[in-house]
């Protein structure tokens, strides 16, 4: 299979000595394929140590091994390409090993592999045609490879069309953005969040078409929100009343409710945007009934600088801590956790040591919760050295080591060559 890669990817090569095209494309195959060879034992390695970190909660020691596969040339992808294949789905090491070998395809790409990636995205596991398509969004951009996913779109439903989708705003052009409009107008839930998610990653500012298009419709909205908030901090030029209003307007309409609602409202306060432009919608938001909702609600309005919104945030917790028994660690550190969603790191430390003090005849699941705490706030201070020692301090169990290093707050230092082990599984 190699070889016939390797054909594909030397049909345009052209002679500059005076010999034969044929000779020409021989000799270059004899050098890629042998180039291929030496490389395949290092590829198969890398890739070995990679599943074994993710089997051993490890996801430092994975974080290196992928960086090394990201590392690789360009001919290392036509060995990536078939490590994809998995032919038993219920076998944990294939998916890892396909799962990673797709995700180095995003870095190590080559035309060479279109072909087989076109073969795999018919495959009979579900993983592989999934990764197969995704990786062809990774491929220069060509006419052939355009073709193929825009064939897969038309063909495609669910979640391989969305997969589609996705890989062909990667690839980017004009018929992609076309793509995602087509799912915009077909109210095709997955396709769009493919879509925007993949704008958001290109950092494709011609995706703002996109996103007006999804805030015309409140149904697409509503399926939609967090993927625009995402592009929206990615590309914050794009920001204007016109794009975050509508957006507020979900909850505030009661389409969007719960703990998505109180994110939604609460990111909307990370946005630079000016206070004035959405303080009305804010108000009344603040007036929810919902409790989580109307707390986001301030606390984006202090996050936008509203220093009433910030002072009735602090009311009830001030008066709480103040009326603490001796040993009540709870109020001290519900109000420091607030401090974290202000971004007052300093203040939040501050309290949150505090309450570990009240805490120390509290029982362990306290204390260690409260640690956490603390890690959380130095992590998003990008204080990786103290995260870690207020980690070690919270003697954490395997499972709560395996849900931290999955949070957002904490990937880098999941990710750290010498802090982000105490996160690894023991």
């Amino acid at each position: 299979m190699i070889t016939a890669l390797l054909l594909v990817a030397l049909a345009s090569a052209a002679p500059q000595d005076g010999g034969s095209l044929e000779d020409l494309r021989a000799r270059l195959a004899r050098q890629l394929e042998s180039e291929t060879s030496n490389l395949q034992p290092a590829v198969d390695a890398v890739l070995l140590e990679v599943v074994a970190a993710r089997r051993d909660g490890s996801p430092r020691r994975a974080a290196e091994a992928r960086a090394r596969l990201a590392a690789l040339p360009s001919a290392a992808a036509l060995i990536l390409v078939e490590r994809i294949e998995v032919s038993d789905e219920k076998s944990q090491e294939q998916n890892f090993r396909a799962l990673e070998a797709g995700l180095a395809l995003r870095s190590v790409a080559s035309a060479a592999t279109l072909p087989r990636l076109v073969e795999l995205a018919s495959a009979n596991a579900a993983v592989t045609r999934r990764i197969a398509i995704a990786a062809m969004g990774a491929l220069p951009r060509s006419e052939a490879v355009e073709k193929a996913l825009l064939d897969l779109v038309a063909r495609l439903r669910g979640a391989e069309r969305a997969e589609a989708v996705g890989a062909l705003v990667r690839l980017g052009g004009p018929r992609a953005l076309e793509a995602a409009q087509r799912a915009a107008e077909g109210r095709d839930g997955e396709s769009l969040r493919a879509a925007l998610s993949a704008a958001t990653e290109r950092g494709d500012r011609s995706f703002a078409v996109l996103v007006d298009l999804v805030l015309a419709n409140s149904d697409a909205a509503k399926l939609c929100w967090s993927e625009v908030l995402d592009l929206l901090v990615t590309m914050p030029d794009l920001i204007a009343p016109a794009r975050v209003l509508p957006l507020l307007g979900l909850p505030l309409a009661g389409a969007v409710r719960g703990d998505d609602a109180a994110s939604l409202v609460e990111r909307v306060g990370l946005l630079p945007i000016a206070r004035r432009h959405v303080q009305e919608a804010l108000d009344g938001l603040a007036r929810s009934s919902e409790q989580r909702v109307a707390t986001a609600a301030r606390v984006a309005l202090a996050r936008l600088g509203d220093r009433n919104a910030e002072k009735l945030l602090f009311t009830q917790l001030d008066a709480a801590v103040d009326q603490a028994e001796d040993g009540d660690a709870q109020p001290l550190r519900q109000r420091g956790q607030m401090r974290i969603r202000l971004s007052d790191y300093a203040g939040a430390i501050n309290d949150l040591k505090k309450a570990l003090k009240e805490a120390k005849d509290g029982g362990a699941f306290v204390q260690r919760e409260i640690h956490i705490d603390i890690a959380r706030a130095y992590a998003l201070n990008e204080r990786l050295d103290k995260a870690a020692a207020a980690l070690v301090d919270a003697n954490l169990t395997n499972a709560r080591r395996e849900e931290l290093a999955a949070l957002p707050e904490f990937a880098a230092l999941a990710a750290h060559p010498r802090h982000g082990e105490v996160l690894d599984r023991e």
